[in-house]
């Protein structure tokens, strides 16, 4: 199992808080926000994003909403706000 680090990501209308991430950027490349989740639920990888400032890992995992509603990618919860995915540069 390897695990990687997200350093950006791609949602079209970063205002808008019911806009999904598209695409997560890891290993120098943009991949599908569907793809990354699977790899978390199979038990293939694990994925991360890194505060240099703060010195703070934190990882990243899959939500399920329910509902019919599709899963999505969210740091997991921590006391700290500005650790999450959100936070990261758009690609």
């Amino acid at each position: 199992m390897a695990s990687h680090r997200i350093t950006g990501i791609h949602k079209p209308d970063r205002n808008n808080p019911h806009e999904r991430i598209k695409r997560v950027e890891y290993d120098c490349r943009l991949h599908p926000e569907k793809a990354v989740i699977g790899r978390i639920k199979r038990g293939e990888d694990t994925f991360y994003v890194y505060d240099p400032r703060k010195g703070k890992r934190s990882d990243v995992g899959v939500v399920n909403p329910g509902k019919g509603r599709k899963p999505f990618l969210r740091t997991l919860p921590d006391k700290d706000k500005g650790d999450n995915l959100l936070s990261l540069p758009e690609r």
